[in-house]
């Protein structure tokens, strides 16, 4: 067997990466000359591993291969099983003789793309439409040729493996499945062009694949290193359409390193079609790029459909770009009906037309689409949802969603439109635009919405967010910013609301954004027949600089917030402030805000009812003489968002409730809640988003005290393995120290290194602090609770990492405070 051979049957099926993939355990012997004869060379040439060289480039079936004149048709009809197939001539095979059928295990290597191309209209010419780039979908001669390669060996029990390399494919016309490729077996397509072929599919359903369809029952489908360009169907999956139907473990459709590009489909997919049928299947698009693709249904670029209880897909730093559907997700359409996930990570989703991502589910509680670290913008849509339009349960980590346009009569949702439960979380939402509702994100079916900016969108209803919770839905915000959006009507940054939902925001802050009519900042209605205390609640936030009234036309109020319907906002620890009327005239708060409203300051008291001036810790001002809150601009103060800090004169400070306890730990930067803000030796929380003279959270302070110790390690302990759906995420409180959503060894290894940091000052009594810790639990409760961690071999330790130390150190913990605690109590006696 030649080194060629083994680097190719390295690209390997099940995920194999060596020559063991074909040939298991004798590859040490392979290697090594001294065990050359215990092999054996007569076993070789009883299995022919010898390469079978093709010769010429005459489409001919003589019945030969030891004439000097080898065809590749006969080749593959007389090669034995496992043969390899290699060629010594270069230019173009013109099939005349139909396609070419493999039977079998096979590997055929091209010596490149770029040097040899099989063409299959030798006996029935491709559409002119293909030849020259263009496509009719309706051509009245397409599918009356032949496709090139048939790779099925005819037994439903039994699967081959065949390797394809090296090798232009095109010409392909067929009526069926499949251009150029249609396979029934393992196979792996590698540093291949596959350009200007035709699947149109007369009768059944409308399958297709214009260059490839890979029908797979318990098998693997593996394309790297090629090309799929300028195909297309009459069918689904313009370039490829990839379809495992098995049920058995390690079912995988790969695509990788790839471009698939100017495809075309009557149905779905213009450039790529992934369907799953089965349990335990898995589809992986790993470094492709999709572009220029059309399709007439959903999934311009690609569409992935899963129908099994275990099937998972993921797109992995992959480039969408250019394409368009006539239907849902111009760059990616999306569905699922399982338990499974889909994943979309690292990637850039651009310039599709009709939405940039689209996705489905049927089960809200058992499915997960997630896209993380991802870029999506300039996308466009006229019915739905320009960047995203969801279906469904979805979370956005992590990515930016920019300059996105979703503009129609029934267009809404300009950088996402939500139309089931969705989790958006250190993410930017910028500059996107709708002529509906929503310029950054609609919302009908419930959202959170934590540690992420959302800036410059603009709509007719709620330039920021647009939330129509019906159904009982809940919205829940928390330590993110809105800034400068803007909206024709009303809700600048956010609008709407709930009928009989909930909604909660929390240590946000809420600047520069403007509406035409109502609510510059904040415009919302809660409406129930039932009305539930707190249905919006508006806690520990920043509203300041917003304008209401911007088309003096409209006579709109509420330049910070306007509130109606029946059932008040709680509002606490929030500041309002310095919003405006366009023609300047303050207007902070207009509407009823509930009784209990507490710790608040407001700049002016202009329409604003249900609270006072000096009662309950509130600071109010009126329109002759509004109250400055003294704030800094909307600046990088620490953490994932811009805020406005106190200054060090502001009313804020330290003016909170004195007897307030956590939550929140933190403010919306992260920093630690409850300092001593203007020096009086007495540590008040702060109104508004953002405490003032604070610092970080020490990275392993689990418990948020201030100092990494070992109720930190306990903390850790208690969520070992969790992949937090907890809130906020990434929270200390889990564990979470390096903030990657997962509670793992990676966390401990955080929590040692910066085991014994404090945000304590120098003159602060250390024992006293000591004390307090205890005073959280007796040791004797504590013990049994470290005497229970996971032992080592349970999660993954960084190689810096010396595990008996940690434990020694966790020991050291406990055993130093429990000696401190016995010493301070001898001598306070």
């Amino acid at each position: 067997m030649t080194q060629r051979q083994r680097r190719s049957w390295g690209l390997g099926f099940r995920g194999q990466t060596t020559a063991s993939a074909w040939h298991g355990k004798h590859t040490k012997r392979l290697q090594s000359p001294h065990h050359l004869r215990t092999l054996g060379s007569e076993q070789l040439e009883s299995r022919r591993l010898l390469t079978i060289t093709v010769d010429t480039l005459v489409d001919e079936a003589d019945g030969s291969i030891n004439d000097g004149d080898v065809s590749l048709r006969d080749a593959i009809a007389l090669a034995p099983i496992g043969e390899t197939i290699d060629f010594s001539v270069t230019g173009k095979i013109l099939l005349e003789l139909g396609e070419l059928v493999i039977d079998k295990s096979l590997m055929i290597l091209g010596p490149g793309a770029e040097k040899l191309t099989i063409d299959a209209s030798g006996n029935d010419p491709t559409p002119e439409s293909v030849r020259e780039g263009y496509f009719d979908l309706a051509h009245p001669n397409a599918g009356d040729g032949s496709r090139i390669f048939n790779v099925d060996d005819g037994s439903p029990n039994h699967t081959s493996n065949v390797v394809i390399t090296g090798l232009s494919l095109t010409g392909g016309d067929v009526d069926g499945n499949g251009g150029a490729i249609l396979s029934q077996e393992n196979i792996v397509i590698a540093d291949a062009l596959i350009y200007r072929n035709v699947a149109a599919p007369s009768s059944g359903y409308p399958l297709g694949g214009g260059a490839i369809f890979a029908n797979n029952d318990g098998g693997h489908v593996t394309i790297t290193g090629s090309v799929i360009s300028t195909n297309w169907t009459t069918g689904e999956g313009g370039g490829i359409y990839a379809q495992t139907t098995g049920f058995g473990s390690d079912v995988t459709t790969s695509i990788l390193n790839s471009i698939v590009t100017g495809n075309r489909a009557a149905g779905d997919g213009g450039g790529i079609l992934a369907n799953t049928r089965g349990s335990r299947l898995v589809t992986t698009l790993n470094s492709i790029t999709v572009s220029n693709n059309y399709s007439r249904g959903d999934g311009g670029g690609i569409n992935t459909s899963t129908h099994g209880s275990l099937s998972h897909t993921t797109i992995d730093e992959a480039t969408i770009a250019g394409n368009s559907a006539n239907e849902r997700g111009g760059g990616i359409s999306i569905f699922t009906n399982d338990a499974g996930e889909t994943k979309v990570n690292d990637s850039t989703i651009s310039r599709n037309s009709h939405g940039g991502v689209s996705t489905s589910t049927l089960w809200d509680d058992k499915t997960t689409i997630t896209i993380a670290g991802s870029l999506i913008t300039q996308n466009s849509n006229d019915s739905g949802g320009g960047g995203i339009e969801s279906f469904g349960p979805l979370t956005v980590s992590h990515s930016t969603v920019s300059g996105n346009l979703a503009l129609g009569p029934t267009a809404d949702g300009g950088g996402i439109d939500a139309g089931g439960n969705i989790l958006v979380e250190y993410s930017e939402i910028t500059g996107n635009a709708t002529s509906g509702r929503g310029g950054g994100i609609r919302a009908t079916q419930g959202i959170t919405l934590t540690h992420s900016t959302v800036s410059t969108n603009s709509a007719r209803y709620g330039g920021g967010i647009e939330i129509a919770n019906a159904l009982m839905g809940v919205t829940l915000i928390s330590h993110s910013t809105f800034s400068a959006n803007s909206a024709d009507v009303s809700g600048g940054a956010i609008n709407g609301f709930a009928f009989g939902g909930v909604t909660e925001i929390e240590s946000t802050t809420i600047s520069g954004n403007s509406a035409g009519k109502d609510g510059g900042g904040i415009a919302g209605s809660i409406r129930s027949s039932e009305i539930l205390p707190g249905a919006l609640s508006i806690r520990h936030s920043t509203i300041v600089d917003n304008v209401a009234n911007a088309n003096e036309a409209y006579g709109g109020l509420g330049g910070g917030i306007l509130i109606s319907g029946n059932a008040p906002p709680l509002v606490s620890h929030t500041i309002v402030a310095q919003n405006h009327l366009a023609n300047g005239a303050p207007n902070d708060a207009v509407g009823t805000v509930d009784a209990g409203s507490s710790y608040n300051l407001i700049g002016s008291d202009a329409g604003l009812v249900g609270v006072s001036d000096g009662v309950s810790g509130n600071q109010i001002g009126t329109v002759a003489a509004p109250l400055d809150p003294m704030l800094g601009a909307l600046v990088d103060n620490g953490g994932p968002t811009k805020t406005h800090a106190p200054l060090p004169s502001s009313p804020a400070i330290d003016a909170g409730d004195p007897l307030f306890t956590p939550p929140p730990y933190t403010d919306q930067r992260g920093y630690y809640r409850v300092v001593d803000g203007d020096g009086d030796a007495s540590a008040l929380i702060d109104i508004g988003a953002v405490e003032f003279d604070s610092m970080p959270v020490l990275v392993g302070d689990g418990n948020l005290d201030g100092v990494v110790d070992g109720l930190d390690y306990l903390v850790w302990a208690a969520h070992f393995d969790d992949a937090p759906a907890l809130t906020p995420p990434g929270s200390p409180l889990n564990g979470d120290y390096n903030n990657d959503g997962v509670v793992d060894g990676l966390d401990y290894n955080a929590w040692t290194g910066n085991f014994g940091a404090s945000r304590l000052s120098p003159d602060v009594d250390r024992s006293a602090a000591s004390d307090a810790l205890f005073a959280r639990g007796d040791a004797d409760d504590l013990l049994p609770m470290y005497e229970a961690k996971p032992s080592s071999a349970a999660f993954v330790i960084g190689p810096t990492v010396d595990t008996r130390a940690a434990e020694h150190a966790v020991d050291a913990v406990f055993t130093s405070r429990l000696t401190k605690k016995n010493a301070d109590r001898e001598n306070r006696h």
